[in-house]
């Protein structure tokens, strides 16, 4: 059992350890999941162009860059992820290094750790496409999969799966909770214009979604949904 009060206790003495550390990982890892955005709209300037010639110029341009995000994505921002999970799993240990956010880059599961991450988008957004519920409680359900890989990027993309959904499995609505109780933060952060968010909300969110991690991840050893060999802790 674990209730919110005491992962958001947890947290605060993470992020007082390595306060700059931690809003600097907490700004990449923003960035990294809202992704970087393409506008697909149109100018009124181009608009008005008719000239075939140039809006098939425009339309490959258009093409090329979407798929620049796409890989983007794929191979840079969600490994980036990983090393920011893996922050905040070593930051509960001892003062965690900035450098910790390219540990999916420098642990030789490259590979493996591109491909369970982009499933892991993948499917979630099929079941969004499904029904926004569905999709919604999926999302949950994979929670876990960026911190499995943080603890061990060597594990089989099925099992991090597996893991991540019996992990989470009877916690979501708790869960669900736990986010919503940081609205108020979110609403602060508006009127602040973002300015709260960077340097108090996010990393207070992340030490203490880290927090959860550590939790289930306790459970779940505990109950032999994993092995100490799978989820042998960050050191």
């Amino acid at each position: 059992m674990w209730n919110r009060v005491d992962l958001k206790a947890r947290a605060k003495i993470d992020i007082r350890k390595t306060y700059w550390y931690c809003v600097l990982v907490s700004l990449v890892l923003s960035i990294c999941t809202n992704g970087a955005g393409a506008s697909s709209g149109r100018s009124a300037a181009q608009e008005q162009m008719n000239n075939p010639g140039t809006n098939f110029v425009l339309s490959m341009a258009a093409t090329i860059t979407g798929i620049a995000v796409i890989a983007l994505s794929i191979l840079v921002l969600n490994v980036l992820i990983i090393g920011g999970r893996r922050y905040y799993l070593e930051n509960q240990k001892r003062n965690a290094q900035l450098g910790t956010l390219l540990f999916g880059f420098k642990n030789g599961w490259f590979g493996n750790e591109v491909l369970t991450m982009f499933l892991k988008s993948l499917f979630t957004a099929l079941w969004t496409l499904l029904l926004v519920i569905p999709g919604i409680v999926k999302s949950y359900s994979y929670s876990m999969m960026p911190y499995i890989l943080a603890e061990n990027p060597s594990l089989d993309q099925s099992r991090v799966f597996e893991i991540s959904k019996q992990m989470t499995n009877g916690q979501k609505m708790d869960m669900f909770i736990l986010d919503l109780s940081f609205i108020g933060w979110g609403i602060l952060s508006v009127f602040t214009c973002g300015i709260l968010a960077i340097f108090y909300v996010a990393p207070y969110m992340d030490a203490t979604k880290a927090q959860l991690y550590t939790t289930l991840r306790q459970n779940a050893l505990n109950s032999g949904i994993a092995t100490a060999e799978e989820l042998p802790g960050v050191y």
